[in-house]
């Protein structure tokens, strides 16, 4: 599926030419140009009034203003089109177009050329724009209605999208389950956490014991040793001065 050759003469028209990730609206394979003209664009402050271009789509309206070069606009202001769009008649010859709480007021030369404005774009709003690519080709568009240009410069996101596809029960379950299966594997991780610090406290508890009674066998060693220095025998070996050997006193009376 193409994009709409009558979307492509306007964007060749622009200059200088935004960045396609900007207006994207217009590189959508369900976008379609329904309306192009030169209108008034009238400031209510100090009652002037410009000639400025404007051009409908299924998606957005662009206003844009001449450039300096023959046959180039340049893109001054993009509205998508969704439910956040009012368009009202405006006197005689005029009509109003409200995005995001700004008042665009546009002057025409008759009011039947007001009304078919208002016409066409209340069909813009109204109409979910794709409704017109067959559901096999949906999931090559870009991505259903998205931020157009940047902020200033893009009207109408002031609310969710009334042509936003609800999530299924099927899908909604299994965002549940995923939720909680990533709960009960991060339980897990914090459980699995503990006790390996249980364990490694265990161990220091465990070395630490052993550490103790290694002590307790040193000092009853010293003891024993002391022990040893009372021996009386001990004492006699240690004034011995032969260096024959040990003389000990005799253990039974004399006969």
């Amino acid at each position: 599926m193409e994009l709409d050759s009558g979307t492509m003469r306007v964007w060749k028209t622009l200059d200088p030419a935004p960045e396609k990730k900007d207006v994207p609206e217009l590189f959508e394979l369900y976008t379609k140009h329904m309306k192009s003209g030169e209108v008034l664009l009238q400031d209510m402050v100090t009652r002037a009034s410009e000639s400025v271009g404007l051009h409908l789509f299924n998606t957005c309206l662009l206003i844009l203003r001449k450039s300096h070069k023959a046959g180039k606009w340049i893109l001054r202001v993009l509205i998508r089109m969704n439910g956040n769009v009012k368009v009202v008649a405006s006197g005689n010859l005029a009509f109003q177009v409200t995005a995001r709480g700004k008042r665009f007021t546009f002057g025409c030369m008759s009011r039947r050329a007001a009304d078919a404005w208002i016409q066409a774009i209340r069909k813009a709003v109204t109409t979910d724009p794709r409704a017109v690519i067959p559901p096999s080709d949906e999931e090559e568009a870009v991505g259903g209605l998205l931020s157009g240009l940047k902020e200033g410069l893009s009207l109408g996101n002031d609310g969710p999208d009334p042509y936003a596809k609800k999530p299924t029960p099927a899908a909604t379950k299994t965002a549940v389950d995923d939720k909680e299966a990533k709960k009960k594997k991060k339980e897990e991780k914090k459980k699995a956490k503990a006790a390996a610090a249980a364990a490694v406290k265990k161990k220091k508890e465990a070395e630490a014991e052993e550490e103790e009674e290694d002590e307790d066998g040193d000092e009853n060693d010293d003891g024993d040793d002391d022990d040893e220095d009372d021996d009386p025998f001990a004492a006699i070996s240690m004034r011995d001065s032969g260096g024959g050997g040990v003389k000990r006193p005799p253990t039974t009376a004399p006969s």
